[in-house]
């Protein structure tokens, strides 16, 4: 998994990555930073196949701002034959925004 971030249209750009061992499925990822040390995020699938998207931003070392984004089950796409050559893949938008920023809970994502 590979993304960049940006907090508002001309702020600098972040890079998320993780790469784990998956077979044919993209699975849950823990709370994972970002190169920026402050970004995290974490992937959760949901009970209907699709995915809650997290981004936390450390803001002063102490607290943090959350924000979700749902992806429903039609944006991911299953490719290949067979029980060894399937995969997975994420087949929305390219570029979307998070707008629905929580206080996280204090302290828990200091990132």
């Amino acid at each position: 998994m590979n993304f960049n971030i940006s907090f508002a249209p001309k702020a600098p750009i972040t890079n998320c990555s993780i790469s784990y061992l998956s077979y044919a499925h993209i699975g849950d990822i823990a709370e994972t930073n970002c190169t920026e040390p402050t970004v995290a995020f974490n992937f959760t699938r949901t009970s209907t196949g699709g995915a809650e998207f997290d981004i936390f931003w450390a803001f002063d070392g102490v607290d943090s701002v959350k924000g979700t984004g749902l992806i429903p089950v039609e944006q991911f796409a299953l490719s290949g034959t067979g029980t060894t050559s399937l995969s997975e893949a994420y087949v929305g938008p390219k570029a979307f925004s998070i707008s629905n920023l929580t206080l996280a809970q204090p302290g828990k994502h200091a990132c």
